[in-house]
């Protein structure tokens, strides 16, 4: 059996700046359109070759944020055994994706670093294979697959750490945010709110916030530094290159108040200590973002609007080395 190992770094959190633009060509629909077959059909706009993924509160049993929904369409879409594998996946947000894997793996451990996100995916959910641990219940040489998406640029130390975790010839798939991606959307609309967030901050963060503004720039590795690090983590690479698709928004309102609800409970927000004053921070801070997604009239009348979230991530697959 074939082994592997699933490392996704997210390139998808809002407050972290994950979700990029890409640059295809706009997809034109003429009348009349059918909307189950566009998204039941591969696209040219998924370069995943998968049908369009969808942000829409009525799609899952709980509303997910927008980093979730690309998450789930890279793991759907990206041709990954899970199979009779013993799977962890190190960020389950709230369960969905943990749950997706479960569906023909034998065993799914399941982490995530924000304890609440944690404690909702215990709580609702309850598959006979799949179960929620806490990050140091973990074992060598046990995984077969390791999912994991992360805000977060991957250093060489922790991708020896998750080597350490892996069966012989385990096999990692990882998306990163390198500089040869389109900068995130989201990452623009951050730094167009930093001095609102600092102003109104308590004083004592605000040095910490400055100190986040100056590193921003250099948490997107470059190509070279992202396959030396591989390299000296003793991983073999199989393939390395850019994947892009669009997130269809079916409804801007909802899209607007589910995200508007993460910002502010975000550690950056919780540190205004007016409520009403981290709302209204966190609302214009999702309208920027809303106005760098992309917008398309399905109908000459102008009464069918959809928005795309576009995202654009580099995808590395390597094999541990024996």
């Amino acid at each position: 059996m074939r082994r592997y190992i699933v490392f996704t770094f997210s390139i998808y959190s809002i407050l972290n700046g994950m979700e990029t633009p890409q640059k295809q060509t706009p997809c034109i629909f003429n009348q009349p359109f059918n909307m189950s077959e566009f998204f039941s059909e591969p696209n040219s706009l998924d370069s995943l070759a998968g049908p369009v993924p969808c942000w829409n509160k009525d799609n899952y049993k709980n509303k997910c944020a927008i980093d979730t929904v690309a998450y789930l369409h890279v793991l759907q879409d990206s041709n990954l055994n899970t199979k009779n594998l013993i799977i962890f996946d190190t960020t389950c947000h709230n369960g969905d994706p943990s749950a997706f894997l479960a569906h023909e793996a034998r065993r799914v451990h399941a982490f995530d670093e924000n304890d609440k996100n944690l404690e909702y995916a215990t709580k609702n959910n309850s598959i006979h294979n799949l179960k929620f641990i806490k990050k140091g219940n973990l074992h060598k040489n046990y995984y077969d697959l390791i999912v994991a998406s992360t805000p977060h640029t991957v250093d060489i130390e922790r991708l020896q750490q998750l080597r350490n975790l892996l069966v012989s010839h385990g096999e990692i798939f990882c998306t990163f945010v390198t500089r040869s991606n389109p900068l995130p959307i989201a990452a623009n609309a951050l730094r167009e709110m930093f001095p609102k967030i600092k102003k109104s901050s308590d004083y004592l963060y605000q040095s910490r916030i400055q100190s986040f503004i100056d590193i921003e720039d250099k948490k997107y590795p470059t190509d070279e530094t992202v396959k030396n690090m591989i390299d000296k983590a003793q991983f073999t690479i199989i393939s390395y290159e850019q994947k892009s698709f669009d997130i269809l928004i079916l409804d801007k309102n909802e899209f607007k108040d589910l995200h508007t609800s993460v910002i502010m409970n975000s550690p950056f927000m919780q540190r205004i200590d007016d409520i009403k004053k981290r709302e209204k921070i966190a609302k214009q801070f999702v309208d920027k973002i809303i106005s760098k997604i992309k917008k398309y009239n399905f109908l000459k009348n102008g009464n069918f609007d959809y928005w795309f979230y576009p995202v654009n991530t580099t995808v590395v697959h390597i094999r541990k080395n024996d």
